[in-house]
C-alpha cells in the first residue's frame, strides 16, 4: 500500500527535508507458501525525487 504522511525527525534529517515534510511510504510483505509472513520491507521516500507506481 502506498501512502503519504509527515516525516518523523530522523527521516527528515536522513532525507534532507524540513521538519514535518511529507514523505511517501510503501510496505511490502512477503509470505511463504503456507501464507506465513516472513519479511516486511518498509520504504520511505522524498516525494519530490521518487514516484511509486503500483501495478494491479
Amino acid at each position: 500500500m502506498i501512502a503519504v504522511r509527515q516525516a518523523i525527525d530522523v527521516e527528515a534529517k536522513v532525507l534532507k527535508l524540513v521538519r514535518r515534510a511529507l514523505v511517501l511510504t510503501y510496505d511490502q510483505v512477503t509470505a511463504d507458501r503456507q501464507g506465513c509472513l516472513v519479511e516486511l520491507l518498509r520504504f520511505v521516500a522524498n516525494p519530490t525525487r521518487i514516484r511509486f507506481v503500483e501495478d494491479s
